[in-house]
């Protein structure tokens, strides 16, 4: 197979790939001027690609295309697409929880008892991250979705694995925060993985 062939194939292939992100068959693309173009950060990084399409194009076909934005439409990148990065790893931390022991002695005292609590400065650091983090949680869910209405996989998936790590860190924050509260509450000492220190009876040497 002659080069010109090889890119005539792969020119019916990616007009198929195409057709197919639009919602269209390539015979109803093919009656349509249209044309693509990369779809980059700032950074150059490419995310997708764009296409373009003739302003006097059929106006009955363009009503056929999934996510059509004045004349145009955001995808991913077709299958295979050479000198594709690999989406950025993102670390989610491990899930915390409170020591049980802990929690049996925050609901051993009353539910009207008044609570005397110290509340070191970093402890309102943990609850601000805690609520911050549902902000940001929210960003990216939202991101997440415009991304697959788009047809952009990547930048949905980011996005996703993005909004998974913001409420994991959410959610630690909120549980050192209540484990702070309780063990205050409580008169408990806890140790560097904050579980409930056992203190002993002294003895009285008999």
């Amino acid at each position: 197979m002659s080069s010109r062939q090889l890119e005539e194939q792969a020119e019916r292939k990616f007009d198929a790939w195409v057709a197919g992100q639009l919602g269209l068959t390539t015979e109803e693309l093919a009656q349509l001027q249209w044309s693509h173009d990369e779809d980059a950060l700032r950074d150059g990084t490419s995310t997708g690609l764009i296409i373009s399409f003739d302003e006097d194009s059929d106006p009955d076909l363009l009503a056929k295309i999934r996510n059509l934005d004045d004349y145009q439409v955001r995808m991913g990148l077709p299958p295979g697409e050479p000198d594709q990065d690999p989406p950025p790893e993102i670390e989610i931390e491990a899930e915390l929880t409170i020591d049980p022991a802990l929690i049996d002695r925050w609901f051993s005292l009353p539910p009207t008892q008044a609570l005397d609590i110290e509340l070191p400065r970093v402890s309102l650091d943990m609850l601000y991250i805690a609520i911050e983090r549902s902000y940001f949680a929210l960003a990216q869910a939202v991101e997440m979705v415009t991304a697959q209405q788009r047809g952009e996989v990547e930048p949905r998936d980011i996005a996703f694995a993005q909004m998974k790590a913001d409420v994991a860190k959410g959610l630690n924050s909120l549980r050192r925060f209540q484990t702070i509260i309780m063990a205050s509450a409580t008169n408990s000492h806890l140790d560097a993985d904050g579980k409930v220190k056992q203190i002993e009876e002294p003895h009285d040497g008999k």
